[in-house]
């Protein structure tokens, strides 16, 4: 990640962060929905979630590897993380390395299905994304997000 990609990411209080994602049209590479707006960054997706994560005081290599380790080798693929403390997560919509992958951190959204694999995720400023991904797989996701956070999820 570039010098002005870290000073964009360090401008933006990480309890703000809606959800990170790739951005197909050039020059940007992601997109970050947050609590005001909308940032586009030149960086991928996952090295803009690394820098939040170094900023936080651990790389993501780091965070995903606690996860494992805490929870007893049970997440294995698509591993939620620790942001930072208090209570700050994200959890992947797919795995990592693919380009539809969506981090999404621990904030209110509505999940509504478009169909059996695909579902519209909409945050509670009113933006929205679409997500390769269906309607059971992120509730699973964001269950195992909150497991991680240690409390229970409304949607087991």
């Amino acid at each position: 990640m570039d010098q002005q990609a870290f000073a964009q990411l360090s401008s933006i209080p990480v309890r703000k962060i809606y959800a990170i994602g790739s951005w197909p049209f050039q020059p940007y590479r992601s997109v970050v929905f947050t609590v005001e707006k909308v940032h586009y960054s030149e960086s991928k997706p996952a090295d803009l979630l690394d820098g939040i994560c170094l900023l936080h005081g651990a790389s993501y290599k780091g965070r995903e590897e606690a996860t494992r380790r805490l929870s007893q080798e049970q997440y294995k693929k698509k591993v939620p993380v620790m942001i930072s403390e208090p209570l700050v997560a994200a959890f992947p919509t797919s795995s990592p390395q693919h380009n539809q992958c969506i981090w999404l951190f621990n904030h209110p959204m509505t999940f509504i299905s478009l169909n059996p694999q695909r579902t519209k995720i909409i945050f509670p400023n009113g933006e929205s994304l679409e997500a390769e991904a269906s309607l059971a797989m992120l509730h699973k996701q964001r269950s195992r997000m909150f497991s991680v956070l240690g409390y229970p999820s409304l949607y087991t």
